[in-house]
């Protein structure tokens, strides 16, 4: 994936975000969502822990992405399916 276009891209969104100062942090509730379901994707895979691989198979399921990052993980061919196939790579076909 070309990075820095997607850090543009990121950035670009983030920008367009509320921002709240003065408040405590906490998650909203897409946030706990995404979270949520990183852990199904781990207990798919019949993974004990959440990883950073988990994190990437939602990022490439989720609807909640906005369009411009979501077009660009399409014209990128990050899915599901190629993420899995370079998993079974590292994992010496162990997903």
């Amino acid at each position: 994936l070309p990075l820095g276009e997607l850090h543009h891209l990121i950035d670009d969104a983030l920008k367009k975000m509320p921002q709240v100062q003065g408040a405590r942090l906490t998650l909203d509730a897409a946030m706990e969502t995404f979270l949520t379901n990183c852990q199904k994707q781990a207990q798919e895979l019949g993974d004990q822990y959440t990883t950073l691989e988990h994190v990437l198979l939602e990022l490439a399921t989720t609807q909640t992405l906005p369009q411009s990052i979501k077009q660009f993980f399409t014209q990128h061919g990050f899915t599901k399916s190629a993420i899995l196939n370079h998993m079974q790579v590292i994992r010496k076909g162990k997903t």
